[in-house]
């Protein structure tokens, strides 16, 4: 899943050791292509082995992504307007909520519109946690369809677990105002 959310919302900042559990996207479509996305990155967590790295992570996390000008100009370069974003602790997890205009759905991990369908091509490695489409998987990859009458395209993918403990929970290190 790595690959296919490669230009992510986060990447712009997340560059160094964060990751996170799972990535959900409600995109609201008020034509054939254009529309708004709500996204919400679940329980974000650092990797840093060295004190240096995790305090470089939570820095570009907490600042650039709450404050930076230089996320708002990259991601408006992709096609992404952003008109919200925060951090939000929930559940003892840090989760990031961004919500963002668009004029073209194939800048949204390359959705497709062709022949009265919404579709997206995934890795077969890549899981699907929940969908209000179908999922049609074949031999080489697999994707979610849904039909040109929805209006709401809905998903959600999951990234990594965090089962082993070598991930730094975020969430008491952030303070919100």
């Amino acid at each position: 899943m790595k690959k296919l959310f490669s230009f992510l919302v986060l990447i712009p900042f997340m560059n160094g050791c964060l990751t996170f559990n799972t990535l959900s996207y409600e995109i609201i479509l008020e034509d054939e292509s254009s529309g708004r996305a709500n996204v919400i990155i679940r329980d974000i967590r650092s990797d840093a082995a060295e004190p240096n790295e995790f305090k470089e992570d939570t820095t570009k996390l907490f600042n650039e992504y709450l404050y930076g000008s230089e996320v708002l100009k990259s991601l408006k370069e992709e096609g992404k307007d952003i008109y919200s974003r925060r951090l939000q602790v929930e559940d003892e997890k840090l989760n990031a909520h961004i919500q963002f205009y668009f004029d073209d759905i194939s800048q949204i991990e390359n959705l497709i519109f062709d022949e009265g369908f919404y579709y997206l091509t995934l890795p077969l490695a890549d899981s699907v946690v929940s969908t209000n489409g179908q999922i049609v998987i074949s031999d080489d990859y697999k994707r979610i369809f849904w039909d040109k009458n929805v209006d709401t395209l809905r998903f959600e993918m999951f990234s990594i677990s965090f089962d082993d403990g070598e991930y730094h929970e975020l969430a008491k290190y952030y303070k919100q105002k």
